[in-house]
């Protein structure tokens, strides 16, 4: 016996749902393919059951055409807003929805009555092969690969999840002449793609990106807005048998039928089905694209971070600033997930891939910080301990043959990562046309967030081998120094080991004064050298302005985990940061100032841990040379800049060295592509670990190279 069902139906930049409304009434068992099917049923995407929620007002589930259940569809929460806005459920224009993957904040626009656009945020893109998913290493990504679409045809491609799989493929022509639809179904199901994904072709011409979209499978889609008559709203009654298989059941989506298209949210059509087209849907859509953020010096595109679709904001149920889109996993965090599985199989790694030292702290310096610890604590303040801006100065005189005033020069900070991060909110100013921030690439990405967060441009400088990774100061545009606030430059370099020399940091700091730039110099690295003297740094220039060094103990004497440095040089810029950071609260507590003390004023534990250094170093440089294995630059830092030897990726060679050496290094392109061809070594495993990873690669390189 068949009971009639009561339901209503939408539509959303090419989706089509039907939605049942168990608001009040008891959940009802349904045959979800007969119901979705085009020839004998109502025909949709899927149907959205639309309940009471329990972290917020309205809950939403989805069961794709298949009968499979989806985690979440935008163009469903777009049509399931519409429906409560405009049904009287929702008396207001935003909402949170509650949804097996979590909640997510809808916000609609209104016509009157008629609701003509929603904005469903949909999260951080998310480009590890483990996020989007694709077969592949976890923490691997696919950005501007060669991607063969068939036809004897190969383009760059890159692959992302934002809610759903992507595969954007650039393309050299009108992206409507490669026929998509012929194309988009093959690409779809890709044996890269585990759940299969969706399509876009891209081309890139006068700062705009055209594409043509396949939402999984050969349909056209277009862009997240809903505009007039792109979002439809109906009802009907329709009869259809109970299926008890189907309610309430999570499972994984499953492939369509052998032949079949699917569309966005799981909907397949039969070989042979008829094509159903909806009206109101342009050929082609588009999307702007700036420029200055990948690009070297802005002469390639990129979409900014704080440019991405509505869709693709961060997913929580309250609004967050547009900086949190350039937020994403640090490389890092995949490569330590993908060490701990092999270690929860039993396997003992060597592990060269995240810049933090094993060697213990000196005990003098634990001493100190023991004996500083008082019964009652106080808040740091914010300029910190006289007697530690007294003891880096000195250090800096010391070190660098500089002068600095201890009360106006020096201010300690909580590490270098913070001020690294932070410096560009307080000198970045958009309205003023300083919304540029220079950095170098390869390289640390803590500064490029920073900037991103705070609002500005990223343009990436190249470091090349063929300049000692110097970037080449005279190919920045001059619109491009116009518009910049900070250059940051890190020497000794991270991830190449390469040093600067004066006369590279003096053509930097009369380069920025021209263009009221601040020379911003990362030199976490500096007392760790190998060659015959020391390198220099910016403290050491005759004119200091507008510039400003900064420092740590992390790597000097083995403090990561203190979190304590400094930042030195412009009195007028050290003056603002002093005027920002009370409202910050990012001093040092007073106990790891006396600490810190205590190691800045002591160069024989940095003698010691250089030495320990130059030992792995040699070591490993040693195995290297054997094999004609090339290693650049790596005249300091505890960093190897080794090159591929083979003709992998370098996050294929990576994969090598865990596989089958349980070695642990950090590909190039974690670094940017800029990257790419080296791996980085970072030599913190012991002297032992060291000579049991040289005596490793020395059995694996025999193997690869002969």
């Amino acid at each position: 016996m068949t009971d009639a069902l009561r339901f209503s139906k939408y539509q959303a930049s090419g989706n089509d749902f039907l939605i049942i409304d168990e608001l009040e009434g008891p959940a009802v068992d349904l045959d979800v393919p007969a119901l979705c099917d085009r020839w004998v049923g109502a025909g949709a995407d899927g149907v959205i059951r639309v309940r009471p929620g329990g972290a917020a007002p309205f809950r939403f589930d989805l069961t794709n055409a298949d009968g499979s259940s989806a985690e979440m569809s935008g163009n469903g929460m777009r049509c399931l807003a519409a429906y409560l806005r405009e049904g009287g459920r929702l008396d207001v224009d935003e909402v949170d929805v509650e949804t097996p993957a979590g909640l997510r904040h809808v916000t609609v626009r209104r016509d009157g009555s008629r609701v003509v656009r929603a904005t469903v945020e949909m999260g951080t893109p998310n480009f590890t092969k483990a996020g989007i998913p694709m077969f592949g290493a976890a923490w691997e990504t696919f950005l501007g690969q060669p991607f063969d679409v068939g036809g004897g045809l190969t383009f760059p491609a890159s692959a992302l999840s934002m809610g759903n799989p992507h595969l954007v493929v650039f393309v050299d022509e009108d992206p409507d002449r490669y026929h998509l639809e012929h194309i988009g179904p093959a690409l779809e199901h890709h044996e890269l793609f585990p759940e299969r994904t969706n399509v876009e072709l891209a081309r890139v011409a006068d700062g705009d990106v055209h594409g043509a979209c396949a939402r999984m499978g050969a349909r056209r889609r277009r862009d997240a807005r809903l505009r007039d008559r792109s979002l439809r709203g109906g009802g009907g009654r329709e009869r259809g048998r109970a299926d008890p298989a189907h309610r309430h059941r999570l499972v994984p989506r499953r492939s369509a039928p052998r032949g079949a298209m699917r569309g966005r949210a799981g909907a397949t059509r039969r070989p042979g089905g008829p094509r159903v087209r909806r009206g109101g849907r342009p050929r082609r859509a588009s999307v702007t694209a700036r420029t200055g953020d990948r690009g070297r010096f802005g002469r390639e595109p990129a979409v900014r971070s704080t440019d991405q679709p509505d869709e693709t904001r961060q997913m929580t149920g309250i609004h967050r600033s547009p900086g949190m889109g350039g937020v994403a996993p640090y490389p890092f965090e995949e490569l330590d997930r993908r060490a701990a599985q092999a270690r929860a199989m039993g396997r003992e790694l060597i592990d060269f891939g995240v810049g933090d030292p094993r060697e213990e702290t000196p005990a003098f310096i634990r001493d100190a910080l023991v004996d500083a610890l008082e019964p009652v604590s106080s808040y740091p303040r914010a300029a910190g301990l006289p007697e530690l801006r007294d003891a880096i100065a000195t250090w800096i005189e010391r070190r660098f043959r500089a002068r600095v005033d201890p009360d106006t020069d020096v201010l300690p900070v909580l590490g270098s990562k913070e001020i690294v991060f932070s410096l560009a909110q307080l000198v970045l100013d958009p309205p003023g046309g300083k919304d540029v921030v220079i950095t170098t690439a390869p390289g640390y990405p803590i500064p490029e967030r920073g900037a991103r967060f705070a609002g500005g441009e990223v343009v990436r400088a190249p470091l090349e081998e063929d300049r000692m990774f110097l970037p080449d100061l005279d190919r920045v545009p001059q619109d491009v120094w116009s518009r910049a606030a900070i250059l940051w430059i890190n020497y000794p370099n991270n991830p190449t080991g390469a040093i600067a020399t004066g006369g590279f940091l003096e053509e930097a700091a009369e380069r920025c004064r021209a263009h009221d730039v601040r020379l911003a110099s990362d030199e976490a690295y500096s007392e760790l050298w190998f060659g015959e003297g020391p390198p220099p740094g910016v403290l050491q220039l005759s004119d200091r302005t507008n510039v400003l060094a900064i420092n740590t103990l992390s790597k000097r004497s083995s403090m990561t985990g203190y979190r304590s440095g400094f930042v030195a040089g412009d009195p007028g810029l050290i003056a603002d940061l002093k005027r920002l950071r009370p409202a910050t609260g990012v001093t040092p507590q007073e106990f790891i100032q006396r600490a810190s003390v205590a190691a800045w004023r002591d160069e024989v534990h940095v003698e010691e841990n250089r030495e320990r250094y130059r030992r792995k170093r040699d070591l490993l440089l040693d195995v290297f040379a054997r094999h004609g294995v090339h290693v650049a630059g790596s005249v300091a830092t505890f960093y190897l800049w080794v090159r591929v030897p083979t003709d992998q990726t370098s996050f294929e060679w990576a994969l090598d060295l865990l596989d089958r050496g349980d070695i642990v290094v950090a590909p190039g392109s974690f670094f940017g592509a800029e990257g790419e061809g080296y791996v980085r070594m970072a030599m913190v495993p012991t002297v032992e670990a060291c000579a049991r990873a040289a005596s490793a690669l020395d059995d694996l390189l025999a193997e690869v190279l002969t």
